[in-house]
């Protein structure tokens, strides 16, 4: 599996429980492309870092501000 391939699938992860989680999807896709740049799909995927949760609320946060 490539790498573009890897960040699809942790997108799509990512962006699925976003969403269910009742968050807009424009917001969800925001905090994505912004943590994206930060974390590899596998850490993504993952979700158990302290950091990545602190950075989704930092993330999330921003992108409601820019929205």
């Amino acid at each position: 599996m490539g790498c573009s391939d890897e960040n699809s699938h942790a997108r799509g992860h990512f962006l699925s429980g976003c969403v269910q989680s009742g968050a807009p999807k424009v917001i969800c896709q925001c905090v994505f492309q912004k943590l994206e740049a930060k974390y590899s799909p596998a850490e993504l995927r993952s979700g158990k870092s302290d950091k990545l949760l602190q950075d989704v609320v930092i993330a999330a946060n921003v992108c409601r501000k820019e929205s």
